[in-house]
């Protein structure tokens, strides 16, 4: 098999990998609710701006926002560093013991099998994330309230 070919499947499949570790472990429709919670939240903080409400009401509300942020960003770290562990480990270690150094080129472009590796890995995550996240949308119209 073609070695552009090789690099290519890899990078689908590190995709589609690191796709499904994040569906996996994110509680999507508890993210959801937390982003429709802080929208709500921005708004009314928004509007006691505007209504000339007392620093520490605006304050209070900030805390809230800044709760929920910080929870948020918590569950979205959680998948994102098994995925950074596994593409450095690919990366760095798996690609160079498969097709030993990255100097040799081998299209048209001139590009080294680890530049292939990252554009194509990236083009797949993104044309398979889309659609993914199209249908969730699509079928999630009810969301649980956040607490």
């Amino acid at each position: 098999m073609d070695l552009s070919i090789q690099i290519i499947l890899i990078a689908i499949g590190y995709s589609i990998f690191s796709i499904l570790i994040q569906r996996i472990m994110l509680n999507q429709s508890r993210l959801q609710s937390a982003q429709i919670k802080t929208k709500q939240l921005s708004k009314e903080m928004d509007d006691l701006i505007v209504a000339g409400a007392s620093n520490e009401k605006i304050d209070d509300k900030r805390k809230e926002v800044m709760k929920i942020f910080r929870e948020m960003t918590k569950m979205q770290m959680k998948p994102i560093i098994i995925v950074f562990i596994v593409f450095g480990l690919l990366y760095y270690l798996g690609l160079p013991f498969l097709f030993g150094t990255p100097t040799q080129t081998f299209t048209s472009y001139k590009i080294n099998y680890q530049t292939l590796f990252i554009f194509t890995a990236l083009i797949a995550s993104i044309s398979i994330s889309v659609p993914l996240l199209i249908l969730n949308r699509r079928k999630s119209k009810t969301v649980p309230e956040f607490r």
